[in-house]
């Protein structure tokens, strides 16, 4: 992630989880001469704007009370790995002073601590502190350790966002498992609402528990719901799941799979990867549904039907070379042999889609 460089040369870099709760910090900075104050909550983010800093344009110090998303020491850490930020001066403030805490400064060096509640006068001794001890490096370009430290904490601090927007979720999945059905609908219903993703899951965790609760039709017109949702997230294995049981227990059959009409739309679209997957997830759900038939139409609704055949071609080709082959020589005849005859009455839909793709090819030639 990019974050716009500070201009915060000659100023005080200030962590903490709110401006509110340094509002005090940030007066007592002011009387102690510090000119401008640069508020910053994350941790991650203040460390990756200084390390896009040159030398010569870092605060004068880093004043921190506690980053939002990290311990202050595991902050000052991160920094010290940056060759260039060995001696770049830190107070930490903390609510009680321990041992470990000085052992640890000590190790990381140019760090001085306050502790709660604190006088001006000991404001100002600190910052008499971090003056005195700041010495000047040799600038260094090796910032392979910083860099290493941050995308390690960036990939923690998601692990830990995904974790905490998919509470209810992983909470309705451990009630509907324990047979608490009513619970698991009220804890699936509260995902739903904070709007936090994977609505496909929450949808059929509701399904699931209606259907527990013998309310038969709620639960068709949930697991009907997830099916969708998995299609618009693009799992669409998950989507498969869901309508092959439809099938089997509401004994639905499908006389237009969904997941082959969504391939049409992607392919249209452009997006053949995903429209690869869905058809190949439909045929599975409806073999007896002609998957050639429905790449056909996607090829007419795409702005460049050739392109589109010889793209949906090549990415089948790479998940399954037998039925790429196979497709392709139904598409694109002049191409290569098919390993299949057309089933009647789709020549004249191919005979089309193959003329069209000439035609541009003729057109996009001369021009």
């Amino acid at each position: 992630m990019k974050y716009r460089p500070l201009d915060i040369k000659g100023s005080v870099l200030l962590l903490g989880e709110s401006e509110d709760l340094v509002y005090i910090d940030r007066r007592m900075l002011a009387a102690c001469g510090a000119r401008r104050s640069l508020f910053v909550s994350s941790g991650l983010k203040a460390a990756r704007m200084l390390g896009d800093l040159n030398q010569d344009d870092y605060p004068e110090f880093v004043f921190c009370t506690g980053p939002a998303d990290m311990e202050s020491l595991h902050f000052l850490e991160i920094l010290r790995l940056h060759p260039n930020m060995r001696d770049l001066p830190m107070i930490i403030v903390v609510n009680q002073l321990e041992q470990q805490q000085l052992v640890e400064a000590s190790r990381l060096g140019s760090c001085v601590f306050l502790a709660r509640p604190y006088t001006q006068q000991e404001m100002e001794n600190a910052v008499s502190s971090m003056n005195n001890e700041r010495c000047r490096l040799a600038a260094c370009e090796n910032t392979s350790l910083f860099e290493q430290a941050l995308e390690s904490l960036e990939a923690e601090l998601e692990a830990q966002d995904e974790a905490a927007r998919s509470a209810f979720l992983i909470l309705g999945k451990s009630l509907l498992r324990q047979g608490r059905q009513r619970e698991a609908v009220v804890a699936f219903a509260r995902h739903l609402e904070e709007g936090n993703g994977k609505r496909a899951d929450a949808l059929l965790g509701v399904g699931e528990a209606l259907s527990a609760l013998g309310k038969h039709d709620m639960s068709v017109h949930y697991l009907s719901r997830a099916a969708a949702a998995y299609i618009e997230e693009e799992d669409f294995m998950g989507a498969r799941a869901v309508f092959s049981r439809l099938q089997k227990e509401d004994k639905q059959t499908l006389s237009d799979n969904p997941l082959y009409q969504a391939g049409i739309r992607l392919a249209s679209e452009g997006s053949y990867h995903a429209a690869i997957q869905a058809f190949m997830q439909g045929q599975m759900l409806t073999p007896e549904l002609p998957f050639h038939s429905y790449a056909a139409e996607a090829c007419q609704a795409a702005p460049n039907p050739g392109h589109c055949a010889e793209r949906i071609c090549c990415h089948l080709e790479r998940r399954s070379p037998s039925q790429g082959r196979s497709l392709r020589g139904y598409l694109l005849p002049e191409m290569g042999e098919g390993e299949f005859e057309p089933r009647p009455g789709l020549w004249g839909l191919l005979r089309e889609v193959v003329e069209v793709a000439r035609y541009t090819a003729r057109v996009n030639a001369a021009g």
